[in-house]
């Protein structure tokens, strides 16, 4: 996706939009925040860091000053593991730590062709807990080794979600 030409690379707001998204989770960390992805095609080639109190929002346009005003089924945001163009990413999102993972939200997102896991909470991240909503997950967990688009040994909590094309959909304590 492209960022304005005179953004500071900030995410502060559209006009300083960032393509940086591990880093700006980060930043979003230190304050309970919340990124807000615009409608497009985003190649996930390295896994990013949950991070706790951080909200991952999909389906806006550019130019929305509220949550609210996203539509992710008419601008969709994809996020993809390129698979089907030979990048094999296995993990889109991954916690191995305590900490790092609590209270994160997934919402309105398309999440496809990850090798194994589109969300991976490790068993270092028992305490982990984690709201998925609204968000589609395609060709997930179709890797060669075991695995499970959604795989956590925490809480989850998923609303109004769609799997398609998956080995395996939710795995909760599994080793």
């Amino acid at each position: 996706n492209e960022v304005p030409a005179d953004s500071d690379r900030s995410g502060s707001s559209w006009e300083n939009a960032t393509d940086d998204i591990a880093a700006a989770m980060a930043e979003a960390a230190r304050h309970r925040g919340e990124l807000w992805l615009k409608e497009g095609v985003y190649a996930v080639t390295d896994a990013f860091d949950i991070r706790s109190n951080v909200g991952l929002y999909g389906g806006f346009v550019g130019t929305e000053t509220s949550r609210n005003e996203a539509d992710p089924v008419l601008h969709v945001t994809r996020l993809t593991g390129d698979r089907e163009r030979g990048a094999d990413t296995e993990v889109a999102f991954w916690s191995d730590a305590v900490g790092l993972s609590t209270n994160s939200v997934f919402s309105g997102l398309v999440f496809a062709s990850f090798a194994k896991h589109a969300i991976r909470f490790d068993p270092a991240a028992l305490r982990s807990t984690c709201r998925i909503e609204n968000c589609t997950f395609e060709d997930c967990g179709l890797g060669p080794s075991q695995s499970a688009t959604v795989l956590s040994y925490g809480t989850v909590d998923i609303r109004g979600c769609r799997f398609a094309r998956c080995r395996s959909v939710i795995v909760i304590g599994w080793g």
